[in-house]
C-alpha cells in the first residue's frame, strides 16, 4: 500500500514542512488500517443488528438494567 498525501499548490514551504510531517505521523502508526478495521467492525455490528431484529430488544432492556 502505498498512502498519497495531497496539498494544496499555495501552502507556503513552512506551513508545508509541517503538514507533511502531520501527515507522515499518520502514516507511520498506520491510521488507515486502523481506520479499515474500525470501519469494518461498524459494518459488521450493523448487519447483526440488521439480520437479528430482536436483539436490538434485548440490548436496549439490557442497557435499561445497567443505569442507577
Amino acid at each position: 500500500m502505498c498512502p498519497k498525501i495531497y496539498v494544496p499548490v499555495h501552502i507556503g514551504e513552512a506551513d508545508l514542512s509541517y503538514i507533511l510531517e502531520h501527515e507522515r505521523t499518520h502514516i507511520r502508526r498506520r491510521d488507515y488500517l486502523i481506520k479499515a478495521l474500525a470501519f469494518l467492525a461498524l459494518s459488521l455490528a450493523l448487519i447483526i443488528f440488521m439480520i437479528a431484529p430482536n436483539s436490538s430488544d434485548e440490548i436496549t432492556f439490557l442497557w435499561r438494567d445497567s443505569s442507577p
